[in-house]
């Protein structure tokens, strides 16, 4: 009897000594964590396929048969069938914004709750979560990135799944994919939260960021750089067409000097808005920066070699020029990049429109939406808002749609797209006002379709 004692002691023993293991010491230790691609349960781990990533809640979504969008509390809809907006339902606080799952729509308030309607049933389920962040949608789960770089994910009954640390998120920008968070920081530069994940729990996650690099550098340094020999790169095929496309620039701006006695020594990208994955890419709305040297700067400063150069000193030899651009990244790319290595990016060959401010920018397949508004008022005392699309292809842009805005003081618009339409939002200075704009995607049949005052009234424009 005590010998059987013994043994079921042991047991149990070994049972709580590996149950301490697994949960408590373990996870501790990082080689207990391996991508998804090398984990036992890699069939399990949610990758999804690399031409979508997490969508984030907007105020208009796609439909199986509608267009949904929100209008102040109110959750409206058009049906394809009839061309009508209806009103779905109404919560107690303004919605934030939704997000589409089939028959499921999540709602998001200003108070933080996301909220569950039923299509097929026609009945709002309630409330199923009370959070706060950015909030997103991949597959059929809710994932919610919060200011205490926490990273949550939910089932669509707002079970939780888990709750994992990120070594950072963006106060400005993040996109999700397959358990990637990827972010602008706030000086322009590229953050990817890298996720391994726990041999015994994949619901367990640790994440890594690998130092990624966008600064290009392609001459020696000068005594006033503060970069290495090492970090130079070959002149290849990217940097001559950068180079190219740059002189041509530059060749009528830059009137007090000759840009042909100047050597391409960086380029540089410093993103400002990210866009949800679209065809297998991220696309990136953000400023190029390139910097050209003298090729004789050695001479002409050989008279000053025994003091420090001043700054109006090195402006005589060093040309900057800078140009808004549209860049995308291929996921798969960011996916294999490796700590400390260059980002690869494609930059969309066009040019965006000078002297006008970029509000919005959205992606549908492989057509790219701006949203512009004219930074002044023309002489005629009117302010315009711009509707360009681009092929991200080819770079071809082309002007679809202008209008007056609503509001003589206005707030940033918003745009937005559906498979057929693009929607525009406009508010008063201290958003008490809206008017929805209803446009078809090639910029044809403008329809206001709620103004000011907050009636429906389907009025083409």
């Amino acid at each position: 009897m005590k010998r059987k004692v013994k043994i079921l002691f042991a047991i149990v023993f070994l049972i709580v000594l590996i149950s301490v293991l697994l949960v408590f010491v373990l996870p501790n230790f990082d080689f207990m964590y391996v991508s998804a691609n090398k984990h036992w349960l890699k069939e399990k781990i949610a990758v999804h396929d690399d031409n979508t990533g997490g969508k984030i809640i907007k105020k208009v979504e796609q439909g199986e048969n509608a267009e949904y969008f929100v209008y102040k509390d109110r959750l409206m809809y058009i049906e394809n069938t009839d061309d009508k907006v209806k009103e779905i339902c109404k919560l107690p606080n303004d919605i934030v914004g939704i997000l589409v799952k089939d028959k499921d729509i999540l709602l998001y308030d200003n108070n933080s709750n996301i909220y569950i309607y039923d299509v097929t049933s026609g009945i709002e389920r309630g409330k199923i979560l009370s959070t706060w962040g950015d909030i997103y949608l991949e597959g059929r789960n809710i994932y919610i990135l919060n200011g205490k770089v926490n990273y949550e994910k939910y089932d669509l009954n707002g079970k939780r799944i888990f709750s994992n640390k990120l070594e950072y998120i963006s106060p400005f920008n993040n996109i999700i994919f397959d358990d990637y968070v990827f972010s602008v920081d706030g000086h322009g530069g590229l953050e990817i939260n890298v996720p391994s994940y726990y041999m015994f729990d994949i619901n367990k996650i640790k994440y890594q960021i690998p130092r990624l690099k966008l600064l290009r550098y392609y001459l020696p340094p000068a005594e006033w750089n503060s970069y290495r020999e090492e970090d130079i790169l070959p002149y290849d095929s990217f940097a001559e067409k950068v180079d190219e496309t740059a002189r041509k620039r530059i060749s009528t701006d830059a009137t007090d000097r000759n840009i042909d006695n100047y050597n391409l020594q960086s380029i540089n990208l410093y993103a400002r808005e990210l866009l949800e994955v679209s065809d297998g890419y991220i696309y990136i709305l953000g400023m190029q920066v390139i910097n050209y040297r003298d090729r004789e700067y050695k001479e002409k400063f050989s008279k000053n070699s025994f003091r420090e150069l001043t700054s109006e000193e090195i402006g005589e030899v060093m040309y900057e020029t800078d140009e808004y651009k549209i860049f995308r990244i291929k996921v798969e790319d960011i996916k294999n990049a490796s700590d400390k290595s260059y980002i690869k990016y494609e930059i969309i060959d066009t040019s965006l429109r000078d002297n006008a401010i970029v509000e919005g920018i959205v992606i549908k397949g492989k057509t790219l939406y701006l949203l512009y508004n004219d930074p002044l008022d023309n002489e005629k005392g009117d302010k315009n808002l711009y509707v360009f699309s681009i092929d991200s292809d080819t770079g071809l842009s082309k002007e679809i749609y202008k209008k007056k805005v609503f509001f003589s003081e206005q707030s940033e618009p918003e745009i937005f797209c559906t498979d057929e339409y693009i929607f525009i939002y406009e508010y008063s200075n201290d958003y008490e006002k809206t008017c929805i704009t209803r446009i078809n995607r090639d910029g044809s049949s403008p329809v206001l379709l709620i103004d000011e005052n907050g009636e429906i009234v389907m009025k083409p424009l």
